[in-house]
């Protein structure tokens, strides 16, 4: 897809059954490899939402959550973009949500 594609008019990005779907499969996986790439600037809400709610679903086991490498910004690397050789390695989600969220306060000027 081109993430641009999401921001037309008309497009549902996400909605409550995708996320009750995630959930669920993240709660049954024994690994859960995140492998999403950079999301585009104006799709970080939905992409958070999608975030929490694997985040809330494995919150048990934050053990399972993994990625094969992660970009420069700290986000997970698209699996296109992955060698072949590349082997999980645990995931802070919990962090990594808490990082994104400050990132995205507005900043106050004094």
């Amino acid at each position: 897809t081109f993430p641009k594609d999401l921001l037309g008019a008309g497009v549902q990005i996400s909605c409550d059954q995708n996320l009750r779907v995630i959930a669920e499969e993240c709660r049954q996986a024994e690994l859960v490899v995140l492998a999403h790439g950079v999301p585009h600037k104006q799709l970080l809400p939905v992409f958070l939402e999608a975030l929490e709610t694997v985040a809330v679903a494995t919150a048990q086991h934050p053990e399972k959550v993994v990625a094969l490498a992660l970009s420069a910004e700290g986000f997970p690397r698209h699996s296109l973009y992955l060698r072949r050789d590349a082997e999980p390695r645990p995931f802070d989600l919990a962090g990594f949500i808490a990082r994104l969220r400050i990132a995205r306060r507005p900043k106050v000027i004094a």
